[in-house]
């Protein structure tokens, strides 16, 4: 029942400089991040492709990029980049559960699981 209904999870300060972040909401493991954009991500903590947490790789312009293989995903869970296929498509189950994220003050980022 808690699922449906936001929760905090961190601060801005906390994504300050500037990489993904880990947090643990509901005994779910996610990855928050803010883009370069300013916009927000919160995804699941695990690439689907290896299962490394995303949370140890690095924001790459509106996406977090895995840093074992460099797999790439955007604000709604789906992969964006395979670098080791520059050329070929991604393929279409090459998707992470992604939650909406939003700020409701200049302090916390309020995440919803359901």
């Amino acid at each position: 029942m808690l699922g449906n209904f936001w929760h905090p999870v961190c601060s801005f300060d906390e994504l300050a400089d500037g990489s993904p972040l880990s947090v643990r909401l509901l005994e779910r493991d996610l990855v928050v991040a803010r883009a370069v954009d300013g916009s927000l991500i919160a995804l699941a903590d695990r690439c689907a492709h290896r299962s490394t947490k995303l949370s140890a790789g690095t924001v790459d312009g509106c996406t977090i990029r895995s840093a074992y293989h460099g797999w790439a995903w955007d604000a709604g869970g789906r992969c964006t980049s395979i670098p080791s296929l520059p050329d070929g498509p991604v393929p279409a189950r090459a998707v992470i559960d992604a939650h909406d994220i939003e700020s409701h003050d200049v302090s916390n980022l309020l995440v919803d699981v359901s």
